[in-house]
C-alpha cells in the first residue's frame, strides 16, 4: 500500500490531466493546500482521499467517475458548488465515509441508494433545498 501525505502545505495550481498511477492501493492526503481542481485519480486504487480545505471551485466529478476503490472521501471546506447527481455513486462500491460539509452544494439532496457500504455521510452547511424523506 502506498501512503502519500502532502497536507498542510501551500501547494497551489492544478494537476495534469494524466491519471496518477500507483501499482497498489493508496492513501492520499492533500488537505489544506490551494489546489484549484482535484487530481485525476480515475485509474488509481485509492482507498482514502483527503482533499479538505482546498480551493477547488469546480465540482468533484473528476473524482467520482470511476472511483470504485474509494472507501473514505473528505472534501469538506473546499468551495465545491453545484448539484450532486445520483450518477456519481454508480461505481463507488466500497464507499463508507463521505464528508462534503461546509461547501456551496445546492439544489436537491442526492439519493444514496447505490451506496450499500456507506456508514456516514456529512453534508451539513451547504445549500440543499429538499424534504428529508428523499434522503
Amino acid at each position: 500500500m502506498i501512503y502519500l501525505n502532502m497536507s498542510c502545505n501551500k501547494i497551489s495550481g492544478t494537476f495534469s490531466d494524466t491519471p496518477i498511477a500507483f501499482s497498489s492501493q493508496a492513501l492520499i492526503y492533500l488537505s489544506s493546500n490551494k489546489f484549484k481542481r482535484a487530481p485525476p485519480i480515475l485509474q488509481v486504487k485509492v482507498r482514502l482521499l483527503f482533499l479538505s480545505s482546498n480551493m477547488s471551485q469546480n465540482t468533484f466529478l473528476c473524482l467520482m467517475a470511476n472511483a470504485r476503490y474509494l472507501s473514505f472521501i473528505d472534501l469538506s471546506n473546499s468551495l465545491l458548488s453545484g448539484e450532486i447527481h445520483n450518477d456519481y455513486w454508480k461505481y463507488m462500491y466500497h464507499l463508507e465515509f463521505l464528508n462534503m460539509s461546509n461547501n456551496k452544494l445546492s439544489r436537491t439532496l442526492p439519493s444514496f441508494d447505490e451506496l450499500k457500504q456507506v456508514r456516514l455521510v456529512h453534508l451539513s452547511n451547504n445549500g440543499f433545498q429538499e424534504n428529508y424523506h428523499n434522503v
